[in-house]
């Protein structure tokens, strides 16, 4: 398993992801891995749907922080209501 390096994003106030799925961007691509590196910001939650399962995960929380999914996993980031939110993308290949 490799990781890829694919975007640094910076989401400013009103930023988001609508929801989606990934598209494979290298061969081999099974999921996507986004670092959320230290900057202070409110919102930007990342909201993950699978099977009828719904997971918010609340990166301004946390100084640092990680997640991943797989490709057919949707995804969406909700607006940042304050500061920057600031990540790393990565593309997840074998």
């Amino acid at each position: 398993v490799r990781a890829e390096i694919y975007k640094m994003l910076l989401y400013e106030k009103g930023a988001l992801f609508k929801p989606h799925t990934d598209t494979e961007k290298i061969p081999g691509m099974f999921g996507t891995l986004v670092i959320c590196l230290p900057s202070p910001h409110e919102g930007g939650d990342v909201v993950v749907t699978h099977c009828g399962q719904r997971r918010v995960f609340k990166t301004s929380e946390f100084e640092q922080s990680f997640i991943c999914w797989y490709s057919d996993v949707t995804h969406e980031v909700v607006p940042v209501t304050l500061g920057y939110r600031w990540v790393l993308t990565y593309n997840l290949a074998i």
